[in-house]
């Protein structure tokens, strides 16, 4: 018959030490895992960094302070890169400018974000709290007479600074949402060239808070309520994520914060051979912050109206570079889960389309 065991406090004191250190060993180094996973993401991140630099692409200053806040690894998508071009920051910056960058470094992580600026002295403030973001000033970028970047410039920039296989062009007050994390995801398993793009809401940029969780929070509730945003139209083009290479295209020589060149950009990639050019907008939303009251400009109204509009604003490309005219349509499968759909087969695509494929490529929808 077994003997049972004796009581703990009565077993010898030799091997109630053995236990108690068996026990011990299993806290501390269950306590180590949960302390040493989150250093080794950033660890990871830093020498990313320091690799970037040692390539030139970025230099390191030993002076600028890490903030652990700002570098977030749980759920990034580091196979992306996203690159804007700002004017000018505030001095203070603005809420939608701090929102703005914010909700790009959350969703990539800071060194794969990268700010573009008429003039290196922007970059400053956001050093000091980005300190692995990459800003750099393109004043070779100006348009001689409108004093303005130039959009193939600009892109050229972006893609020889990302070091990803794919990158996002976003305009600098457009919000990206969590939920472009999965989207990023699905789309970077697609093996052919590929162009996608999203409907873009108009925001009220929250002024009540100082807080990025507090300020998502009020752009999802008001993206929820039906008088509580703009929806605009598949023309207003905010964003371009694509496989690296396949942008720009020969690029006219557009101005930056102008008409035009975005409905140009997606012509070309729609009449681009064996390109994906997909709309995301059933499964995601980009978010365009805009102060109480706002009203969208008359974009005829800009002085380089008239110069983008000769350059890019061709007929056919301005009427066929919209969202709506993309051959793919990206949807839910479920909650976690997307596929493409096809808009249409090449020859039961709209009128538009195949007179597009007919001008640019020369060729019918029989042989696309």
């Amino acid at each position: 018959m077994s003997v049972p065991p004796l009581p703990a406090s009565q077993q010898p004191i030799e091997h109630r030490r053995l236990c108690n250190h068996s026990m011990l060993k299993r806290n501390f180094i269950t306590v180590m895992l949960v302390a040493v996973l989150p250093l080794v993401n950033y660890i990871s991140e830093v020498a990313r960094f320091a690799m970037l630099s040692k390539t030139g692409i970025i230099s390191l200053d030993s002076k600028l302070r890490v903030s652990s806040s700002n570098i977030r690894t749980n759920e990034l998508s580091l196979e992306f890169s996203v690159f804007s071009i700002f004017k000018t920051l505030s001095r203070p910056p603005s809420q939608q400018q701090l929102f703005v960058v914010e909700s790009w470094v959350r969703l990539v992580g800071q060194v794969n974000v990268i700010t573009l600026f008429d003039d290196e002295a922007s970059c400053s403030w956001l050093r000091s709290s980005y300190p692995y973001i990459r800003c750099v000033g393109v004043p070779n970028c100006l348009h001689s007479q409108f004093k303005r970047p130039i959009v193939r410039c600009v892109f050229e920039h972006g893609n020889r600074l990302a070091v990803t296989d794919h990158v996002v062009f976003v305009n600098g007050d457009i919000l990206l949402l969590p939920s472009a994390n999965g989207i990023f995801k699905f789309v970077s398993n697609i093996t052919v060239p590929y162009l996608l793009t999203s409907q873009r809401i108009g925001v009220v940029t929250p002024s009540n808070t100082t807080s990025f969780d507090d300020a998502l929070g009020q752009i999802q509730r008001a993206m929820a309520a039906e008088h509580a945003h703009k929806i605009y139209d598949g023309a207003y083009i905010d964003m371009f994520v694509y496989s690296r290479g396949f942008l720009p295209g020969k690029l006219p020589e557009c101005i930056t914060g102008a008409f035009r060149w975005d409905n140009w950009l997606m012509s070309h990639a729609m009449t681009t051979a064996g390109a994906f050019v997909i709309d995301a907008s059933s499964v995601m939303k980009i978010v365009h912050l805009e102060p109480a009251g706002y009203q969208t400009p008359n974009y005829y109204k800009d002085p380089a109206a008239n110069h983008n509009e000769k350059l890019c604003g061709t007929t056919w490309r301005l009427q066929v570079g919209r969202m709506q005219y993309a051959e793919y349509a990206l949807i839910n499968v479920n909650d976690h889960s997307f596929r493409l759909k096809r808009n249409w087969e090449k020859c039961s695509a709209p009128p538009l389309v195949k007179q597009a494929w007919a001008v640019s490529r020369n060729q019918s929808c029989e042989e696309i």
